[in-house]
């Protein structure tokens, strides 16, 4: 591949030195105490399973927003499977149905976890990060139906490649580059799209978001690409000029978006966290923003009291909505459905993607 020189902005944010061991660490954490959950606390929850055997949470209200609706049309399916974690530190495919490991599609390296998988947007390929060393990593794309072993697509000698998001028409690949000092941490981050045909590859900047989960996505039309910065969201206009490009969704003072997703081309679902002065827990809700203000013009779902939403997916016909719920005693990936959190099972970790 061709790629360009390093960039000259040197971000700061400790978030993201050691990536691959803290993927590693929240992996083993959500499990341990998962399976503690489920054994200590099955009779209670067979009480609430319902006639379907899914779990259901209501939301939490919201005040001051609609509630989000499917957009009119032909209502489609659930999609059949979705894509994380296998437990075992590789990739897995999961039914939506049972919530159970359908075939892992790439056994955990022996540097480490795969991490940020995420699906093409015709549900055939999947991409992924894959360490190789202490701060070296490739991103890797494979088959969903596992009928071949994933291929290298991005690698960077003695950088981490993170971050994939594939383009709606699969030709253009957007992720992240991390490159290390000498003693392992962070030096630059930032954001590249390289041609998957032609491996030319373009150097959109600086990256200042999170790297250890998904938070980069493209608009339906590929022109736009939504990115984490800080504490907000910014929306990047790949067609134009860099001095033209950006514009940031609003956030309140105390809160933080994260896991961006294009539900419309002028709309975007994202998770906004709050938290009081002194790092208290007030709200996890998952909303959706005008492109054109920048504000939330609507509600999707408000995590339940004391829980947090950890990942957003929507699928490709922006009428179902996959989120991880994270508390205290354990984790669960939740449909959105009528404004109520349905679970598809406790069997993979959170940050699924469909």
């Amino acid at each position: 591949m061709t790629t360009t020189d390093s960039p000259k902005t040197v971000p700061s944010d400790s978030e993201t030195q050691a990536l691959f061991p803290e993927a590693r660490r929240r992996r083993h954490r959500r499990w341990v105490i998962g399976i503690a959950l489920l054994t200590v606390a099955a009779t209670a929850l067979a009480l609430l399973v319902s006639s379907s055997s899914h779990l259901t949470h209501p939301s939490a209200r919201h005040v001051g927003l609609a509630r989000w609706a499917l957009r009119l049309g032909t209502p489609n399916a659930a999609p059949a499977f979705f894509v994380a974690g296998d437990g075992k530190g590789g990739v897995g495919v999961y039914s939506t149905t049972s919530g159970h490991l359908i075939r892992t599609l790439s056994p955990q390296s022996p540097a480490g976890p795969d991490q940020q998988i995420v699906l093409t947007k015709n549900r055939k390929s999947v991409y992924f990060a894959q360490p190789s060393g202490p701060c070296s990593g490739q991103i890797l794309s494979g088959p969903i139906s596992g009928t071949s072993a994933p291929t290298v697509v991005i690698s960077v000698p003695g950088n981490l490649a993170l971050a994939p998001s594939p383009s709606p028409a699969s030709d253009d690949l957007a992720w992240v580059r991390v490159t290390c000092g000498s003693t392992g941490s962070t030096t630059s981050s930032s954001l590249y799209v390289t041609n998957l045909a032609t491996h030319a590859t373009s150097d959109l900047g600086a990256y200042s978001g999170q790297l250890s989960d998904n938070e980069i996505a493209w608009s339906p039309n590929g022109e736009r690409l939504v990115v984490q910065s800080g504490s907000t969201l910014e929306v990047l206009d790949v067609t134009r000029p860099s001095s033209e490009r950006g514009s940031s969704l609003k956030v309140a003072a105390g809160c933080r978006l994260a896991s961006p997703a294009f539900l419309t081309q002028g709309q975007i679902a994202a998770i906004q966290t709050c938290y009081s002065t002194i790092g208290k827990l007030r709200t996890s809700s998952a909303l959706v923003f005008s492109i054109a203000t920048g504000r939330p013009v609507a509600l999707i779902a408000a995590a339940p009291p004391g829980s947090t939403f950890q990942g957003l997916s929507v699928d490709s016909s922006a009428q179902h909505i996959l989120l991880g719920v994270v508390n205290p005693t354990g984790a669960e990936n939740v449909q959105v459905e009528a404004g109520r959190l349905i679970a598809v099972g406790h069997d993979s970790p959170t940050d699924a993607q469909w």
